[in-house]
């Protein structure tokens, strides 16, 4: 998936969430790659963009804040609006699939599938 953001850009975002849990889960989670560093274009792992939107959508008290930040570093960072995604994905898929162990293609293939983007030849 792709980022609005550079890759760089987009991890100095996370890093200014609030949790620590969350911080700490940022290393193991959150895989994107430079497309392309000479005009700052970033894409994101599927499994990654599971793992943003399941914080997003805390639904913890005690992660409130946590989740705030991740709804803002969704639209922010993610070319797919948060709203979109969570009409078309939703909580249940993402928390399914945000874990890095996850089949990576399948995932990508499956958000694509379910956001109406159209495949890459």
């Amino acid at each position: 998936m792709r980022l609005k953001v550079s890759q760089k850009e987009a991890s100095d975002f996370l890093r200014q969430n609030p949790n620590q849990k969350f911080l700490s889960a940022i290393e193991g989670h959150w895989n994107a790659h430079a497309d392309d560093p000479a005009i700052d274009s970033a894409s994101v792992d599927g499994t990654s963009v599971c793992w943003l939107f399941y914080w997003a959508t805390a639904e913890n008290a005690n992660n409130e804040a946590a989740a705030e930040h991740a709804r803002r570093a969704f639209n922010e960072l993610v070319d797919i609006p948060f709203e979109r995604f969570n009409k078309k994905v939703g909580r249940d898929f993402a928390g399914k699939h945000r874990s890095p162990r996850k089949d990576q293609r399948w995932v990508c293939s499956e958000l694509n599938r379910l956001l109406g983007i159209p495949s890459e030849a």
